[in-house]
């Protein structure tokens, strides 16, 4: 696999393609939400296994949150409380 900058990374990821990086553990996979079939297909993921959504802040996140306005309301709480961090 080539080594490309994280500018190049970033640019692939916003165009649709799915990029791969290191992290602490495994290698990962990634893909803007509305691209993620594509992550299901390169890794023959059965769809009934949920991918991790991450998110550089609460306002990227919320679209892609279900529930009703009163669960939203709570997970901007905890999204508050806790980031930055694993939630």
């Amino acid at each position: 696999m080539p080594l490309v900058t994280a500018s190049a990374l970033i640019e692939a990821a916003r165009t649709g393609q799915v990029v791969s990086f290191p992290t602490d553990t495994v290698p990962a996979l990634a893909a803007l939400p509305t691209q993620t079939q594509a992550i299901y297909q390169l890794k023959q993921r059965s769809l009934d296994k949920p991918l991790i959504l991450m998110a550089a802040d609460i306002a990227d996140i919320l679209p892609y949150l279900e529930g009703s306005k009163e669960e939203h309301q709570q997970w901007q709480t905890v999204m508050t409380q806790h980031w930055p961090g694993a939630l």
